[in-house]
């Protein structure tokens, strides 16, 4: 259904989208001039680096129309407030719209799909207080989260082909926790041993919201 209304969400923008489009090619226009969305910009996000999920992230900017864009945010998660050794990736894919703009500043809005995927190894210990014996196990701790998000920026000109994006969103996703490839990292009394030496595996799900802020500055590699 998440994915069913953001494909029918991208269709009113561009149908919007070109609207706008036509009555441009009318006549002259005063906003000639104004921000848009050119052909192809990449940036770099240094709010990424504040996370929770922090690491390396680059935007992607496909200006489809002067006021419609497909964003596309690929990110390189090496850690995490939850614990220092985590990685994975995020990637974001949305289309933004110009709802107004002049020479300097531009507002948009525009809705999201967001992937997340993270690994991190956790540590859990079993004792066993009758036989005076414990058994700790590394777990492989991966994290999916599936969801939408609608967000608002202020898009700002800095000179003829750097742009500053400031921006917020929230929505809702789908998180899925799996505890997977236990190992046995140590045994208190190694002349006893037991026969199910194992951490079970464990899934747990739930739907949780979604928050971001983003600091973006984007170079435009192509212009309209």
């Amino acid at each position: 259904m998440k994915v069913v209304f953001f494909f029918l969400f991208s269709i009113c923008l561009v149908s919007l989208s070109e609207a706008q489009s036509d009555d441009s090619t009318n006549g002259p226009s005063a906003d000639s001039e104004d921000i848009r969305f050119e052909r192809y910009a990449l940036g770099y996000s240094p709010s990424a680096h504040a996370n929770l999920y922090s690491g390396i992230q680059l935007s992607h900017d496909i200006g489809l129309r002067p006021r419609l864009n497909l964003a596309i945010e690929t990110a390189y998660i090496n850690t995490s407030v939850y614990t220092r050794y985590t990685n994975g990736f995020r990637l974001k894919t949305g289309i933004q719209y110009i709802l107004g703009a002049n020479d300097y500043v531009a507002a948009t809005f525009g809705v999201n799909h967001i992937y997340r995927v993270t690994h991190s190894p956790r540590d859990f210990t079993i004792f066993y207080f009758q036989e005076d014996y414990s058994e700790g196990f590394q777990v492989d701790r991966w994290k999916h989260l599936n969801g939408l998000e609608a967000t608002f920026s202020l898009i700002a000109k800095v000179s003829d082909r750097f742009r500053l994006e400031i921006g917020a969103g929230f929505g809702a996703g789908y998180l899925a926790v799996n505890d997977l490839n236990s190992t046995v990292r140590r045994s208190i009394e190694d002349s006893f041993t037991r026969d199910n030496n194992f951490f079970p595996e464990q899934t747990s799900s739930n739907t949780i919201g979604i928050g971001s802020f983003n600091v973006n500055v984007s170079y435009i590699l192509f212009k309209r």
